[in-house]
C-alpha cells in the first residue's frame, strides 16, 4: 500500500514539475501568437457582450420612461367639449379601466360599454342622462342600450337594442 502511495506521489511530483516547467518556459519566452489572438478575441467578445446588454437594458428603460400621450385630453380639446364633459369622460375611463380612454370616443357602442362600467349596468339615471346627452352631441344619436340597462325596461338579460 505504501508503495502505491509512494508511486502516486512520484507521479504527482513529476506532473507538478512538468506543470511548473511549462509555466516557467511560457513566462520566459512570452506568449505564442495563437495565445495572443485567442486572448484578444476573448476580451473583444466580453466587451461586445457588455455593450450589447447595456444597450438592450437602456432601450427597455427608455420605452418605459416615455410619457404616455393623453389622447383623451387631445380629443376633448379637438371636439371642444366642456370641462364637465372631460371630468365625466375621465370618470368613465377610470371606472372602465381602459388602457387608452380615447377609444370610448370612437363609437356610441364604445361609450355605452364604458359608461356601463361606471354605472354598474343599472344605476345612476342622472349619470346615464349625462352620458346620453354627451353621446347625442358627439354622434348625433342616443346612447345605445346594453344588456340590463334601465332604459330598455326589460331588466337584466335584455337583448341589445341596435340604433
Amino acid at each position: 500500500m505504501s508503495a502505491n502511495v509512494a508511486g502516486m506521489l512520484a507521479v504527482g511530483h513529476e506532473t507538478g514539475k512538468f506543470l511548473f516547467e511549462s509555466i516557467r518556459s511560457t513566462l520566459s519566452s512570452g506568449p505564442q501568437r495563437s495565445e495572443t489572438i485567442i486572448f484578444a478575441l476573448s476580451v473583444l467578445a466580453v466587451v461586445l457582450l457588455i455593450v450589447l446588454s447595456a444597450r438592450f437594458l437602456s432601450r427597455e428603460t427608455k420605452q418605459s420612461d416615455k410619457p404616455q400621450v393623453d389622447y383623451l385630453t387631445l380629443a376633448v380639446d379637438l371636439l371642444e367639449l366642456s370641462e364637465a364633459d372631460r371630468r365625466l369622460l375621465v370618470r368613465i375611463a377610470q371606472a372602465a379601466k381602459l388602457d387608452q380612454p380615447a377609444a370610448m370616443l370612437l363609437s356610441p357602442a364604445n361609450l355605452a360599454a364604458a359608461a356601463r362600467a361606471l354605472t354598474g349596468g343599472s344605476g345612476g339615471s342622472r349619470l346615464l342622462a349625462e352620458v346620453d346627452d354627451l353621446c347625442a352631441r358627439l354622434f348625433d344619436c342616443p346612447l345605445p342600450a346594453g344588456q340590463g340597462d334601465d332604459r330598455t325596461g326589460q331588466g337584466p338579460g335584455a337583448p341589445v337594442r341596435s340604433v
